[in-house]
């Protein structure tokens, strides 16, 4: 580090290339210190003092903390995943209506869990002594790095509209309220674009028309559905990605006219 830079922060943020940075914290703003869990794992199971930081991450803490880096992986470069995939996998995760199936999400999933299995032998090459086989790929080190960045800041904001946040890990937040205000903290979820669990929902308390969704146009009518507790528009969506495309059109009309009727 010494020899890339005198400002090794800045040479990090700078870097277009992957970098997994080993970091201190020397001070951190207060109104986030109780949020932030800079120093666990992100495995409950894992005790270990966690001071490695992927590139994502390192951005966000940069902004939070004074932050001292001691020691850098550097990466080759950046690429993404999508277009590596079969293109009969590729198909069926960018249909238009993906978000509403189950089946696309166990794909989908299988490929989360993939990406987070340690480096293959062959590409991680022997390990130096002293050293630790890694638990997970880069890949899967940067998935779990933006996702706690953004589950971060979920738990930020709702933590500024007065909600206790209990917690918040891989694509999720958690709470602790009244629950008379149950309805309000959905409300104030929604703004921000995060789903409730359906069963979370009180009944008859959102409609379509007045949904407080600030989240993406892609996902707000999965939002709409499970936050109007429409249950069996979610369940028989599922089939719309395995149709074939020509029968997906007069099969959503069919739903529509049976469960989303006035």
């Amino acid at each position: 580090m010494l020899s890339k830079a005198a400002d090794k922060t800045a040479f990090v943020l700078n870097s277009d290339r992957p970098c997994v940075a080993n970091v201190a914290l020397k001070a951190i703003k207060p109104e986030v210190s109780e949020i932030y869990v800079f120093g666990s794992a992100t495995q409950k199971e894992q005790r270990t003092q966690r001071e490695w930081v992927a590139h994502p991450e390192f951005k966000h803490l940069a902004d939070m903390a004074e932050v001292d880096v001691r020691q850098l992986w550097i990466g080759r470069e950046y690429w993404v995943i999508m277009p590596n995939l079969p293109e009969p996998v590729k198909d069926f995760l960018s249909d238009r209506l993906a978000e509403y199936s189950w089946s696309v999400g166990i794909v989908a999933e299988c490929l989360w869990r993939a990406s987070m299995l340690g480096e293959d032998k062959s590409k991680a090459g022997p390990i130096r002594d002293g050293e630790e086989k890694a638990q997970t790929s880069w890949q899967g080190l940067w998935i779990r790095s933006m996702d706690k960045v953004l589950m971060f800041q979920h738990a930020h904001q709702l933590t500024q509209k007065g909600h206790a946040v209990t917690g918040y890990g891989i694509g999720w937040v958690k709470c602790t309220v009244p629950e008379e205000d149950v309805s309000q903290l959905i409300a104030d979820g929604l703004q921000q674009g995060l789903v409730p669990v359906f069963n979370d929902v009180p009944e008859g308390v959102f409609n379509a028309r007045n949904l407080p969704w600030g989240g993406d146009d892609k996902t707000k009518d999965l939002a709409v559905l499970v936050a109007t507790r429409n249950q069996n528009m979610l369940w028989n969506l599922d089939k719309v990605p395995l149709l074939p495309n020509k029968a997906k059109g007069p099969y959503l009309a069919s739903l529509r006219q049976r469960f989303m009727a006035a």
